[in-house]
């Protein structure tokens, strides 16, 4: 009998053990209900398999179950994610090293400083500040947020890229920022003080800012790209001199500009020129050495071209009519800046990529007669046009 006990004993204690150990104790507290929902509907790929991030479908994540998450991504916009305040919980996530969450508009509070693996952070909110010092291994850096104030970065950074959209900072001055190689401030709309000189190392600049004072990047000799939007500083005579790494640049929206001087650029070819909204835009002048087909199949074209003369070589003696333009351009994308939808002519269209300015794939679409935008938020973006003949890339802006 004795024997008979100690065995119900046993296998008592047991039962409870498999109990207790079912039993999750380590929940991940996420006090904001939007987001949580969010979560527990994630589904992310692992090699082959598609996984729920709640792995045992209880309606609640567990710590290990948030270690498992590299990657967070949700690119559309729902109602869910336009709900979403608080980011708190995020910081269960040691692992991840992407955020790209750019609709969530809403969110107010977020704190990163446990997510020191990130290296990619793209996210949309009203936050008024953000602080990244502890987020060592960021790289790429795009925020969508009207309300953003301030950034604090640590000295011992490594980002490469920064892409912002605000309408309240007031300048983007950050010597730290040492390794900064794209810089794409958009829809800017309060920023008066911006030392571009302060990064050297710039490849690629966008810049969207009416309030702002004055620009110079004479000294930004390594740029590829250079794209000005809606500036009203004096930019009369717009010369490049001696920008030889310079394939793609584009104007639009100065009332200053009266001529466009690229005669000593000593940059021979160009892969994308977009000039749109330039009332007083008179005249643009390309070297000797820069093959004329090639540049104007460069072009964007734009209908408020009609009065503007092209003139080619140093001695500004060849005019390019806008006929001879029209004559060896075909891609034509309208309406561009785009509002709800645009359409692309002249390319027999296989499939198209929307990509922003960190190199992150946004939306792809099937051939169609319209191309929707409703669901992305405004900014400027790459659109890669691959046709069944050939690839062609151009600017679009989205309001």
């Amino acid at each position: 009998m004795k024997y008979f006990f100690t065995i119900l004993i046993a296998i008592s204690s047991l039962l409870s053990e498999e109990l207790k150990a079912s039993i999750p104790n380590d929940l991940v507290h996420i006090p904001d209900a939007a987001f949580k929902t969010f979560l527990l509907n994630y589904k992310y790929e692992d090699g082959d398999y598609v996984r729920n991030l709640d792995r045992n479908q209880d309606g609640e994540i567990q710590e290990s179950e948030a270690l498992l998450l590299k990657k967070l991504t949700a690119l559309g916009s729902t109602t869910t994610l336009s709900a979403i305040k608080s980011f708190r919980g995020i910081e269960y996530f040691k692992n991840l090293s992407h955020i790209e969450i750019p609709n969530c508009l809403q969110l107010e509070d977020i704190d990163l400083s446990q997510n020191e693996a990130l290296t990619l952070l793209y996210l949309g909110g009203k936050f008024t500040h953000l602080d990244l010092r502890n987020n060592l291994k960021l790289r790429s850096l795009d925020i969508n947020n009207s309300k953003l104030e301030h950034i604090l970065f640590n000295p011992n950074n490594i980002i490469r890229s920064v892409t912002l959209t605000s309408d309240v900072m007031e300048n983007f001055n950050y010597p730290t920022l040492k390794n900064l190689s794209s810089l794409h401030l958009i829809f800017m709309d309060a920023l008066k003080e911006l030392d571009i000189k302060i990064y050297p190392e710039l490849k690629n600049l966008s810049l969207g800012s009416k309030t702002l004072k004055s620009l110079d990047f004479k000294d930004l000799k390594k740029l590829n790209s250079l794209y000005l939007d809606d500036l009203t500083i004096d930019l009369r005579t717009f010369t490049l001199l001696d920008f030889k790494y310079l394939n793609s640049f584009g104007l639009r929206n100065i009332a200053t500009v009266e001529q466009i001087d690229l005669k000593d650029n000593h940059s021979t070819h160009f892969e994308y020129i977009y000039l749109d909204a330039l009332p007083q835009l008179k005249k643009v002048c390309v070297d000797d050495e820069v093959e004329k087909d090639s540049f104007i199949k460069a072009l964007e074209p734009k209908n408020s071209w009609k009065n503007l003369t092209y003139l080619v070589g140093k001695s500004c003696e060849e005019n390019l009519s806008i006929a001879q333009i029209h004559s060896i351009k075909k891609l034509q994308i309208s309406p561009n800046p785009v509002k709800t939808s645009f359409t692309v002519k002249g390319i027999d269209v296989k499939y198209l990529e929307l990509i922003n300015y960190a190199g992150q794939i946004i939306k792809t679409w099937n051939p169609q007669s319209n191309y929707s935008t409703e669901d992305l938020p405004k900014g400027s973006y790459i659109l890669i046009i691959h046709g069944f003949d050939s690839t062609k890339s151009a600017k679009l802006l989205i309001e």
